[in-house]
């Protein structure tokens, strides 16, 4: 197969990929989809295999490695290491995700990468970040979860004696690789623009605590808790979650203030409307212990198919809580063609996530070259090189570039925004014009509240303006604007934009070269695509709340709290739009990008796509044991009741079990080996637990940094935001908002050596 798929923004684009388990590989199949030949370094024996049946070993390394070729070279060999070189000195890219001071020690550091080429971008993927005192500290995407506040604001919060879980998709190593591939674009932005290379970094830390968004200023801010209750959105939409139906499912639903009535005559329960305790959002939430009950004898009474389809007939968002066999079936999934068949050269099959951008135009299993002659790379064209000087930077990456954002405060488009704003866009926000505050009547006049929170969390940086798009007057003046501007970008519902006659056709007469995206819950195809989302009820569909929790035969499903349906549509969307724009750049057509955040949410499952179809594995609550089936792995309560949690690979049982002063355990027959510990885990539980509640919290902490272990208590946003290396990181952000007023917002999570980011100033509207 031809390297590369030779049609996409990044066609051009050549990538050394030094990376393992998740976090980096994920990135560099994103790079790939976008057209970038990508060639992965393995050590020998490793890799791409090609007989029998797909084992999940294999079925992870098709997932997270499609698209991509593979070269065996021996790092621990000067002679390979001199490969590796010479592979840089005729690439573009380089991304790794060893820990801090590894690629110095094998003689492929920074330095190094660029004396071999001076025009490369380097990227590291870290746990903690290059530099600061857990730097060098081994960490995993629960590891991630627990230090950034994240698994504190997940619940179940119905009784304090379980534990807080992580969010059963591996988002910590996600996030990094989304993140890190829009630092990437954004650097080739730079070098595109000005002949400049560039070191660019992301941790694990960093990108959770760049998407807690809105849940920020509500803590510190608005003195909101940060956790959500199970029943309530973000935004104080209640009902708001799972209800178990007739039949012994679950169903979640989110119904909103342009929801209610029809939900409500969908369940016959037209004391609900007639009840003044639920006539507001607001009287909602005051008597949401009432509601709660209500809704629990109502969803009981009829099938979870049964209230899905009435549900979504009648505009109301909801969802099954499916597992992830059944999402990966889903008909909107299947129209869309969401799981792509892929074949290796043996004729093995396997299913894959498609690219819910759009880019991808091929796909094919890690294919193995046999050596550095088969790569195919010539010598590059000598290019000019700007050296910047000690110290110096260049301007923002997307200095100079136009966006409209429109409709709506749903973060797959707010946080896109944020994140082109923070890389020097000029984005305006098109408002509707209705009232941009919308206020408990109760409340003080001057009180900073929810929606205050949400503007803080999801507008800074930008400018707005209101303009009543149903008007004639109003749309001429858009219009006009769009001739002028570089990027579009709305969460219109399909066919909206055909009523407003603001459709992509009449937006390319005014600018041919326009990128357009839309990101909507399905998608503009498919039966579903007329259906109304939310947050849980896509968390809900796409498998995800199937496989968090604690595990408990009775449980109830647990969301996420962070609302990643659109935080990761918001990522997908800014790495789409950049990449068009480097195709515009190129004098390629625009393009229009159809974001479909039900997709987005099935691609996140990755390596358990293959793993589901091809394997026949099934998954649920993995609670305390990694995504390979690592143990002692998850969330454990400590002496002075707080939670620590631990991800005890391997590589680290030994290390653990002498700074757990208990050294006899490494050997011990029960848990010597992984198997061993597999075998015996409810044994295992038992020591471990009493393990953790023989020390606090901090004295873990200390053990685990001291010798370089994968642990962090779990610690609640607010803690999370001031731990040691966020601080070195800059990811709290005070903001002056007037009159002595201060309102916090996470950093920008993307480090560049070579480039400024940051957008620092108040959400469009803001009014004492």
């Amino acid at each position: 197969m031809s390297a590369g798929t030779g049609v996409g923004p990044l066609d051009d684009i050549r990538v050394v990929d030094l990376t393992r388990f998740l976090s980096g590989p994920f990135a560099g199949a994103l790079l790939a989809d976008l057209g970038a030949d990508v060639l992965r370094i393995v050590k020998p024996g490793e890799g791409a295999s090609g007989s029998g049946p797909l084992t999940a070993t294999e079925a992870f390394d098709w997932a997270t490695n499609r698209g991509k070729r593979e070269l065996e070279v021996d790092l621990s060999d000067p002679a390979g290491v001199a490969t590796v070189l010479d592979l840089v000195s005729r690439a573009d890219i380089v991304i790794n995700n060893f820990r801090p001071g590894s690629m110095e020690r094998l003689g492929l550091g920074y330095d190094a990468l660029t004396a071999a080429n001076p025009r490369i971008i380097a990227c590291d993927i870290t746990g903690w970040g290059l530099t600061g005192p857990y730097a060098r500290a081994a960490s995993f995407d629960l590891i991630a979860q627990a230090a950034s506040g994240s698994i504190d604001i997940t619940g179940p919060y119905d009784d304090p004696a379980k534990p807080p879980v992580r969010w059963g998709v591996p988002f910590g190593d996600l996030a990094a690789g989304l993140f890190a591939t829009i630092g990437l674009l954004a650097a080739l932005r730079v070098r595109d623009d000005h002949g400049v290379g560039q070191r660019v970094s992301v941790s694990m830390l960093d990108c959770l605590l760049a998407i807690s968004t809105y849940r920020l200023p509500q803590s510190l801010d608005a003195g909101l808790s940060s956790r959500s209750l199970q029943h309530m959105g973000g935004a104080g939409t209640n009902p708001y979650g799972p209800y178990r139906c007739s039949d012994g499912r679950w169903i979640a639903v989110g119904f909103a203030k342009p929801h209610w009535i029809a939900a409500c005559n969908v369940m016959g329960a037209q004391d609900l409307l007639e009840d003044p305790r639920f006539e507001t959002e607001h009287t909602r939430n005051r008597n949401a212990d009432a509601l709660h009950v209500r809704m629990t004898e109502i969803i009981a009474t009829r099938t979870s198919d049964e209230w899905e389809a009435a549900f979504i007939a009648a505009g109301a968002p909801a969802g099954k809580v499916n597992t992830i066999r059944e999402t990966l079936r889903h008909p909107q999934l299947v129209a869309r063609g969401m799981v792509v068949e892929i074949v290796d050269d043996a004729g093995r099959v396997g299913h894959v996530a498609a690219d819910p951008m759009g880019f991808q135009s091929s796909l094919h299993p890690p294919i193995r070259i046999g050596d550095l002659d088969s790569v195919g790379w010539g010598d590059r064209e000598t290019l000019a090189h700007r050296s910047l000087g000690q110290g110096a930077t260049t301007n923002k990456p997307l200095e100079g570039t136009r966006v409209i954002e429109m409709d709506g405060n749903e973060p797959s488009k707010t946080l896109a925004g944020q994140i082109l704003a923070d890389l020097g866009a000029d984005v305006l926000l098109i408002e509707r014009p209705e009232p941009v505050r919308t206020r408990d009547d109760a409340a003080p006049a001057d009180e900073f509240d929810l929606t205050d929170a949400f503007r803080w969390g999801m507008h800074r940086g930008k400018r707005g303006i209101t303009l009543n798009l149903k008007s004639d007057e109003d749309r001429a003046r858009f219009l006009d604007m769009v001739a002028d501007v570089d990027i579009l970008y709305d969460n219109f519902r399909p066919g909206v934009k055909d009523r407003l006659k603001i459709n992509r056709e009449d937006l390319i007469a005014r600018r041919p070269d326009l990128v357009t995206c839309s990101a909507t819950g399905f998608g503009s195809t498919g039966p579903w695509a007329a259906a109304a989302a939310y947050d849980v009820t896509l968390q809900a569909l796409s498998g995800s709340m199937s496989i968090t929790g604690n595990g408990g035969a009775d449980d109830e499903p647990v969301r996420w709290g962070h609302p990643v349906g659109g935080l990761a549509g918001g990522l997908y969307g800014a790495i789409a739009v950049l990449a068009a724009l480097r195709d515009v750049s190129r004098g390629r057509t625009s393009r229009h990008i159809d974001l479909s955040l039900f997709d987005i949410q099935a691609a996140l499952h990755t390596y358990r796509i293959p793993q589901t179809l091809d394997v026949g594995m099934e998954f649920g609550p993995a609670p305390r044991a990694g995504g390979s089936g690592a143990r002692p792995y998850g969330v454990y309560p400590t002496a002075d009741g707080r939670w620590f949690a631990a991800g005890i690979t391997e590589q680290f049982w030994v290390g653990f079990c002498e700074g757990a002063g208990r050294p006899e355990l490494a050997t011990d027959a029960r848990f010597a080996e992984d198997a061993d510990r597999t075998r015996n885990a409810d044994e295992l539980e038992i020591v471990v637990e009493a393990l953790f509640r023989s020390k606090t919290a901090q004295e873990w902490s200390d053990i685990f940094l001291e010798r370089g272990l994968p642990g962090s208590t779990v610690l609640t946003l607010e803690e999370a935001f001031v731990h040691p290396q966020a601080t070195l990181n800059h990811m709290l952000r005070a903001l002056p908002a007037g009159h002595g007023r201060t309102v916090h917002v996470s950093g920008f999570p993307v480090q560049f050596s070579a480039s400024t980011t940051g957008n620092w100033t108040p959400p469009p509207g803001w009014q004492e």
